[in-house]
């Protein structure tokens, strides 16, 4: 069976509204997990036609109740080697910055996590 390697594109900005536990959510059908607010839930379809009328949703979105602050995740099957992970970063914060001027970046960059460049 021939693997395909997904790219996780996600962002997330940090707003600091009172301090709040955060817990270790698995992210459904996906190998991924990631720490968010205590009080965040999947957000409804209605929410997301809503926040994302132009049907541009990301595949899964946690929210607080309003949906004023979401963390969403999309999955894409292009694959992503090692050496153009730092043009994927360039790219991919180029296009938060254009769509957000407004937000401030606490950190950017590729690491490496088991072996990999992230």
């Amino acid at each position: 069976m021939k693997k395909v390697l997904l790219v996780i594109m996600f962002s997330c900005f940090v707003f600091v509204v009172n301090a709040q536990e955060l817990v270790k959510m698995t992210i459904p059908g996906m190998e991924i997990s990631l720490f968010i607010p205590s009080d965040f839930t999947l957000m409804s379809d209605e929410m997301k036609d809503m926040k994302y009328p132009n049907k541009n949703a990301p595949s899964i979105v946690y929210a607080n109740a309003q949906g004023s602050i979401s963390v969403g995740i999309s999955l894409t099957k292009n694959r992503a080697s090692d050496d153009i992970m730092e043009d994927y970063v360039n790219v991919f914060q180029k296009s938060l910055n254009n769509a957000y001027p407004s937000a401030e970046w606490i950190s950017s960059g590729v690491m490496d996590i088991d072996n990999k460049k992230v």
